[in-house]
């Protein structure tokens, strides 16, 4: 009887773990569907899944000429990761921005979304030990911006062994 309860609460503490990280699996780093209509329920489109190499240098992707969603569902998203979503296919003007499992629809019914593009939110000690380091009157502020960026996708997606994010 104690074997099984001792079993029970491993497996709980594993499955909350596993929860906590800032990876999902085979690094992605979201998931999402599209719908044809606003509200997340109707005229179902397609399933996207971005994985790690879309949230690096702030790439905006499209959801191509055949497919315009006016509705985003984020079924998953790592942490520390946000979803923007825009009305035109440049990642450009009005977006709707999310985190969690959250519906982004769009300002009208005559509007569709037609790009998207995903950040990696920086925590703030990182962002103050780096910044004095920012030349803005030599161009190497965007080398060292991705170099950044990139130390801290290496981190959410390969968290160092033993440890919680």
């Amino acid at each position: 009887m104690h074997f099984t309860i001792v079993m029970t609460a491993m497996a709980a503490v594993l499955a909350s773990s596993a929860s906590a990280n800032s990876v999902l699996a085979n690094n992605t780093i979201a998931s999402f569907r599209l719908f044809g209509l606003r509200g997340c329920l109707f005229n179902y489109l397609d399933d996207w899944t971005a994985v790690e190499a879309d949230a690096r240098d702030d790439v905006c992707k499209t959801f191509g000429s055949k497919t315009s969603p006016q509705s985003v569902q984020i079924v998953n998203i790592a942490k520390r990761c946000k979803l923007q979503v825009f009305a035109d296919g440049a990642c450009n003007g009005p977006k709707r921005t999310g985190q969690g499992e959250a519906c982004l629809g769009v300002r009208s019914r005559t509007e569709n979304f037609k790009s998207f593009r995903l950040h990696v939110r920086f925590a703030a000690r990182e962002q103050r030990k780096h910044r004095l380091k920012l030349d803005r009157h030599s161009g190497q502020h965007c080398i060292l911006f991705r170099k950044i960026r990139n130390e801290v996708m290496d981190e959410i997606t390969h968290p160092p062994a033993g440890t919680r994010s």
